[in-house]
């Protein structure tokens, strides 16, 4: 059978036909693209041209000097408002700075926590270890009656007292403080203290009942280190289960809280993340090393980003229970760029997602075991005999018996006045952020190019939670 032979001519003119269309087309698309990019520009040029006139009027004909540096960093954070997204932020030169260095795990002042204890008391909740504060002898549970020359009274706030206590490095304080002596009498102790970077702690620990207690403030580059040390010594004494708690922790580095998943997961994904094309990818997965430990995890109202990712795996892999209330629903990526001149810029590029449930961003991740607590102090105040949902976790990894225990009393000040104050600081209320949630980067950045170049992304970040959502740090 003879093949049959297309002609040279029908050859040529299919081919001219399949050219011309794939020009007509790709010219098409190149003048939609076009088109939309002169529309992006023409509106650009109109924003621009506005501001450009009111900065006519107000050269020519304002009352007042202008503070140029403050006119930018304020044209900045409005163009930021704009967008109306909680996570994204405009941070000023000195804030990303400060930023930067919690990143990092690094902190300036005399390393320590203070919330208020009832209604009129500042207490010392915590302090950091090798932090001025700490070795110059004061200690958690001292209460505040004076700075400097200044007595504490009543009258003052946690937002007066953060003010007395901030300086710059290098400078000197004096605290005063009343500590309750082994015989029971109050005394007065006064400590000269220098202002100075330190190393933060987001981990401690200790032993309950048998059971290792860990918990994380918040997530910088250092946690998943310090946690590592924690569950190694905790492991050495023989505990019987692990508790963690991330109540009251907004976020941080993502990296960090991805790492410490890792330890306590079977292989697969610790959690993915879709940015403007909506396709999923998985942006950090276990290797399979899992802590075969009976395990709770603490969380609450507050407990946010980072936080939730970890609990939210826990969860998934079906590796532990989830104790306490609903957590806040923040999931949602946020890249920390920098400019040329030290400001920077917290941009949401990404959604992020738990490895198998749905994502929690905007409801929260609800525990498998609720506890509520009418108390809204500072967590560092209680302990398993006072914290309800602390409590219950003890009882469900030891099965003792009754698992919802009778809320407790509060404790009492010396004065008798309970501490059932809510104390004011960097909660994760509000954007779901007072904090730093930031990972070494495996999301995709959608930035757009700036008069001012932007530096590859410095971390993920994802809220704002400064790990101390109950109190204020110095």
């Amino acid at each position: 059978m003879r093949k049959r032979r297309v002609p040279i001519g029908v050859v040529i003119a299919l081919m001219a036909i399949t050219a011309t269309l794939t020009l007509t087309l790709t010219y098409q698309y190149a003048m939609n693209s076009f088109n939309d990019q002169v529309k992006n520009v023409a509106e650009r040029q109109k924003m621009y041209g506005r501001l450009y006139q009111i900065d006519n009027r107000v050269r020519d004909y304002f009352l007042f000097p202008v503070d140029d540096a403050a006119m930018f960093d304020a044209i900045a954070e409005g163009y930021v408002n704009g967008l109306k997204d909680n996570g994204t932020k405009y941070l000023p030169q000195s804030l990303c700075l400060k930023t930067q260095q919690q990143i990092q795990g690094l902190e300036s002042g005399i390393g320590m926590e203070i919330a208020m204890y009832g209604t009129t008391r500042a207490v010392v909740t915590r302090v950091i270890h090798s932090g001025p504060a700490q070795l110059a002898g004061v200690q958690a549970g001292d209460f505040l009656v004076g700075i400097n020359d200044i007595v504490l009274d009543d009258t003052w706030t946690l937002e007066r007292i953060e003010k007395l206590l901030a300086g710059d490095a290098g400078t000197e304080l004096i605290l005063k403080v009343q500590r309750t002596n082994e015989e029971g009498i109050p005394e007065d102790l006064t400590f000269t203290l220098t202002r100075r970077e330190y190393e933060t702690q987001t981990v401690t620990y200790r032993i309950i009942e048998g059971l290792g207690y860990v918990r994380i403030y918040s997530f910088n580059e250092r946690t998943d280190e310090e946690f590592r040390e924690a569950l190694v010594s905790l492991v050495n004494t023989g505990i019987n289960g692990l508790i963690i708690d991330v109540r009251n922790n907004g976020g941080g580095v993502m990296e960090s809280a991805a790492a410490i998943a890792d330890t306590l997961l079977p292989a697969g994904t610790i959690v993915s993340y879709s940015g403007r094309d909506g396709v999923k990818k998985p942006m950090y997965i276990s290797d399979g090393g899992q802590t075969d430990l009976p395990l709770a995890v603490l969380i609450n109202q507050n407990s946010a980003s980072a936080s939730e990712m970890l609990a939210a795996a826990v969860q998934d892999y079906n590796k532990g229970r989830i104790v306490g209330v609903q957590s806040y629903g923040k999931g949602t990526v946020q890249e920390l760029h920098t400019f040329s001149d030290g400001s920077g810029l917290y941009l949401t590029t990404a959604y992020f997602y738990p490895p198998f449930s749905s994502s929690f961003h905007g409801v929260g991740i609800t525990p498998d075991i609720k506890v509520e607590m009418s108390y809204t102090g500072s967590l560092d105040l209680l302990d398993e005999t006072t914290d309800l949902q602390l409590s219950a976790a003890v009882n469900l990894l030891n099965q003792s018996g009754q698992f919802a225990p009778v809320d407790p009393e509060l404790p009492t000040t010396s004065d008798g006045a309970s501490s059932d104050e809510t104390a004011s600081g960097d909660s994760a209320s509000g954007d779901a952020s007072s904090g730093e949630d930031t990972t070494s980067g495996n999301t995709s950045s959608d930035a757009a190019s700036s008069g001012e170049s932007a530096s590859s992304a410095s971390s993920q970040v994802i809220g704002y939670a400064e790990g101390c959502s109950d109190c204020i740090r110095s």
